[in-house]
């Protein structure tokens, strides 16, 4: 095979844009081209990038960011139809056990993928003790669903028995009801449906991305369990040129990559919908 040069000009770029299904795109903005054309690889003798000294533990914080990108990103392209929490009785299981738990969480999921065509994303997170284990989530598919007989109230942070809305003269059609899953026989559930309102899901999306963090510990090894016959990862990704002084993130600020040394500006055409919507309501 013939092997001829191409200029990096032609293969690394500054701007990577993301597009998501309901026509949304993010997009970070580097300080210099760090984005590669997938389908090339640089030449052997080209000397690598040596790592910067004494800033903390950049590997660490890149993974938790890459975490937190690619949950996003599963949440963002997928079409999902709850949002879960799972816990483990102390009765069927040993709720401090990460091995054991594990191994049957991943039975337990694994059949409702077969059996059910169950798309699933979840972080497991330790209880305030520090021991239990439990998961927060989005799932779709064909699961079962039984009436908890609660329901998520508007400024009610968790879930309230019916006849107490009723009482408080909180309106049902102003609620959702919250469901039990059979299905998963290691101890209580509870999924919320969805709607298509972004904010609904944006809300959700960083309530179970902000408990990745530098004390976050990978419980199986993993940040997040996902998977599903349709589960759809990765959005389309493009790669562009642009000044990088002249372009404006959402929040004004410049992200130093001290791994990478390299400053970067983020935009989303989501969060600047958001913002709009609530000004809008703010003037109303």
């Amino acid at each position: 095979m013939t092997r001829f040069s191409v200029s990096e000009n032609f293969i690394f770029h500054n701007v990577k844009i993301k597009e998501y299904p309901n026509g949304d795109c993010s997009v970070a903005v580097a300080s210099r081209p760090v984005f590669k054309e997938k389908g090339w690889e640089l030449s052997s003798d080209k000397p690598k990038m040596p790592k910067p000294k004494e800033v903390g533990n950049p590997s660490r914080d890149d993974s938790i960011r890459r975490a937190k990108t690619s949950v996003s990103d599963i949440v963002r392209m997928n079409d999902f139809e709850y949002f879960v929490t799972l816990t483990l009785s102390a009765e069927k299981i040993d709720r401090t056990n990460a091995k054991e738990i594990s191994r049957k969480v991943k039975i337990i999921l694994s059949n409702l993928v077969e059996r059910s065509d169950l798309n699933y994303i979840l972080i497991p997170e330790y209880h305030k003790d520090g021991k239990a284990i439990h998961f927060h989530g989005f799932m779709s598919g064909n699961l079962e669903t039984v009436d908890s007989g609660t329901v998520k109230a508007p400024f009610h942070k968790k879930p309230i028995k019916t006849e107490t809305a009723k009482r408080k003269g909180i309106s049902l059609d102003d609620c959702k009801t919250v469901y039990n899953l059979p299905q998963w026989t290691l101890g209580f559930s509870s999924a919320i449906p969805l709607n298509q309102e972004d904010r609904d899901r944006t809300a959700l999306e960083s309530y179970v991305i902000k408990y990745i963090t530098k004390d976050f510990e990978k419980i199986f090894g993993k940040y997040y369990l996902s998977g599903g016959k349709e589960l759809r990862r990765n959005p389309p990704v493009y790669l562009d040129n642009t000044d990088f002084k002249a372009f404006e993130g959402d929040d004004g600020q410049e992200h130093y990559c001290a791994f990478t040394d390299t400053s970067f500006k983020y935009s989303d055409t989501r969060t600047r919908r958001l913002r709009a919507q609530s000004s809008e309501v703010a003037e109303l």
